[in-house]
């Protein structure tokens, strides 16, 4: 809430723009702050490989669908309203399934 500014424009600082486009996966750009920073991903049964740097964690929310994330031999199912805690350098992760997720970090 420290960061919440309710009086702002309704205005977009910045225009939304797709940052990565192939066939069964996008990327977009939601919102960029100096705290924060949101993607959107949108899966339909591609296979994703997906890695965290050393700088930050990150949160995946799954907004709708379903799939799984496989990382060091294991796999993990994701629904919607899921949420998965990602740390930083983490293993890398391989996300498949018709979902679409949220990914926040700082």
């Amino acid at each position: 809430l420290d960061v919440l500014n309710f009086n702002s424009s309704t205005e977009p600082k910045q225009p939304l723009r797709v940052l990565k486009f192939e066939k069964g996966y996008a990327k977009e750009l939601l919102c960029r702050c100096k705290y924060f920073q949101v993607y959107r991903f949108l899966i339909n049964g591609k296979n994703i490989s997906y890695k965290t740097d050393s700088l930050s964690f990150h949160i995946l929310l799954c907004y709708e669908g379903k799939g799984y994330i496989k990382y060091n031999n294991e796999k993990i199912t994701i629904n919607k309203g899921d949420t998965i805690f990602v740390p930083a350098d983490s293993y890398e992760l391989f996300i498949n399934g018709n979902l679409g997720l949220l990914d926040i970090n700082s």
